[in-house]
């Protein structure tokens, strides 16, 4: 049941890296000017934080920043962003993870060398005292103390969860709604990159326990505020405050 809980929420680790936490929407242009004489940056009023990117007069970007997550009942306006999305050339999605049997399969042979702390030592060995108070108070109701000997890392994943109200949060569907409207417009859409698997696999194996401390800090943080953590970076998102939306302690958990 263990090998079961760590392996989903080590997926579900890696799907947030290939989460998009943007998308850009671009016209075609012409062959590159040797020349770069100005770039306007424009931020604009709509349903998502969006901003427009001009260049010489040579062409148009708009960069759309987006969040995956938000509580259950949250509201956004998408129609600004649609119509952004079916006026494009091309639109341009962040790099995407893509894992084959073959990485499940490693992932879950060595599953404890990435959801464990090595033999012999808690989370006291890697944290400060501070913080090692904090994780002794939240996690003060669990029925055993076998958490002490999780890695930092499926710590952080299981904070965020069980104590932010990841469990209850539903997607905001700012990708899906550029999606839909560029498949209505056949507006063609492409990712910038592939993350593979075994990459992102390797670098949980190899990573030293200490690596993670920062994500564990800011799900820390994160947990401390309770599911008011997802709805206040929501909130700034829909308000257009995109320095709260970076700041929070959900966005640096899950970045």
């Amino acid at each position: 049941m263990k090998a079961r809980f760590a392996l989903i929420a080590l997926s579900a680790c890696l799907a947030w890296s290939a989460v998009p936490a943007s998308v850009l929407a671009a016209p075609d242009q012409a062959e590159a000017p040797t020349r770069l004489d100005e770039v306007v940056v424009s931020a604009r009023r709509a349903g998502a934080p969006m901003w427009t990117v001009r260049r010489d007069g040579e062409g148009v970007m708009i960069l759309v920043g987006a969040i995956e997550e938000a509580p259950r009942g949250f509201e956004w306006r998408p129609q600004a962003l649609e119509e952004a999305a079916a006026r494009a050339d091309r639109i341009l999605f962040p790099q995407r993870g893509r894992a084959s049997p073959a990485d499940v399969l490693r992932l879950m042979w060595r599953i404890r060398t990435i959801g464990w702390l090595p033999e012999g030592t808690t989370t006291a060995d890697y944290l400060t005292p501070e913080d090692q108070a904090r994780l002794e108070a939240l996690m003060a109701g669990e029925k055993t103390d076998q958490w002490r000997r999780y890695s930092l890392l499926l710590l952080a994943i299981d904070l965020f969860k069980n104590k932010a109200g990841e469990t209850d949060a539903r997607p905001v569907g700012a990708d899906d709604a550029v999606r839909r409207a560029a498949r209505k417009a056949r507006v063609p859409i492409r990712s910038i990159g592939v993350v593979r698997g075994a990459d992102l696999i390797e670098s949980l194996i190899s990573a030293p326990p200490a690596m993670h401390r920062e994500c564990l800090r800011a799900a820390l943080s994160a947990a401390e505020l309770g599911p008011d953590a997802l709805r206040l970076r929501a909130e700034a998102w829909r308000g257009l405050r995109v320095a709260e939306v970076l700041a929070s302690p959900v966005d640096q958990a899950v970045d």
